[in-house]
């Protein structure tokens, strides 16, 4: 039997304000681990740094580490100031 490697982070959104346990594997999408979490696949997902989001088709895995976090931008957020 073969282990598939996961790891489990913590997604952060701030609207409404939760943080939601999530398992991901390495070849969960960005849009995946959004569905996971209970979020649209529309959110941002951002990227550790916080400066940049992934894209709904990347693959986050490498980025984060085990117990790591990520924050998400909802879509209606989106553009507006």
């Amino acid at each position: 039997m073969i282990a598939t490697q996961t790891k489990t982070i913590t997604i952060s959104s701030s609207k409404p304000t939760k943080e939601i346990l999530v398992e991901i594997l390495p070849d969960d999408t960005a849009a995946a681990i959004l569905e996971k979490a209970g979020l649209s696949p529309r959110d941002m997902l951002m990227k550790p740094s916080g400066q940049e989001e992934y894209p709904p088709t990347s693959l986050p895995f490498a980025d984060v580490t085990d117990g790591g976090k990520l924050h998400v931008v909802p879509f209606s957020g989106v553009g507006k100031r």
